[in-house]
């Protein structure tokens, strides 16, 4: 399977329209075999994990990323002590939190928004917002990197999304924009922003174990800030799952 590509944001509507596309995204991709995928961290059993973390990879095989080289990865992990899913998913939204998922971020930058909607039927405190984020590391003498995403905070579920879009507030587009229901919209064909537009889905939710003890912690990645894909399959695989879960149990060991 593909991924969901750059879609327009013009207004509310399109934001909600796009985050249920989003949900139904990620609901799918958790819910794939793991025949489908390639076990590349912890192992599996009939009855579940044999390990706190499973990270799992698979190929795009169509869509707009076909051809990225860039392998998708989701992970399933178990936060032990954890016992309320709903201060983990706090957590890993705050500003702590989010220095954990990108070390580089400065904290002044995530409280920026080009755009914020409510997001209705989710629960208090549930919103949509569009935000420009930075890669900070690029190697000398090379582009600048940087995001235009759609954040959806679905505090009812414990359900998080990032996903990378066109939006007024920002012109551009990344070089795997494609035309959207047969149009080009013409925002997306500026080139007056001299860095590189990187793509980004991103999702993760936060689900009680059975024994109500532990909280279950899912996420699906993929990343492209055009560096090319070894390094990124190598970052994502191995480097940023083991370490976002071995934070999240630290902390809450202790808590």
């Amino acid at each position: 399977g593909g991924l969901i590509g750059e879609v327009y944001i013009r207004d509310v509507n399109d934001a909600h329209r796009h985050a249920a596309q989003y949900v139904e995204e990620a609901n799918a991709i958790w819910s794939e075999p793991s025949s489908n995928w390639e076990i590349i961290h912890g192992s599996n059993t009939e009855n579940g994990a044999s390990s706190n973390l499973i990270t799992e990879v698979r190929r795009i095989t169509e869509g707009p990323f076909l051809n990225s080289g860039i392998l998708l990865t989701r992970s399933d992990g178990i936060v032990e002590g954890a016992t309320d899913p709903s201060e983990v998913f706090d957590f890993l939204t705050s500003i702590e939190g989010l220095k954990m998922l990108d070390p580089s971020m400065d904290p002044e930058e995530a409280n920026k928004h080009i755009e914020s909607y409510a997001w209705k039927g989710h629960g208090r405190g549930s919103h949509l917002d569009v935000h420009e984020s930075f890669i900070r590391a690029v190697p000398p003498g090379m582009e600048e990197r940087y995001h235009i995403v759609l954040n959806g905070y679905d505090k009812q579920n414990n359900f998080f999304f990032c996903k990378s879009i066109i939006h007024d507030g920002k012109p551009g587009s990344s070089a795997y924009f494609s035309d959207i229901d047969g149009e080009v919209p013409a925002v997306a064909l500026t080139t007056e922003d001299p860095r590189v537009r990187a793509v980004s889905t991103f999702y993760f939710r936060m689900t009680p174990t059975e024994d109500k003890k532990s909280t279950r912690v899912q996420m699906v990645n993929f990343a492209d800030a055009q560096m090319g894909s070894t390094m990124i399959n190598w970052i994502l695989g191995k480097a940023f799952f083991p370490g976002v879960y071995d934070g999240l149990q630290k902390r809450f060991a202790s808590a």
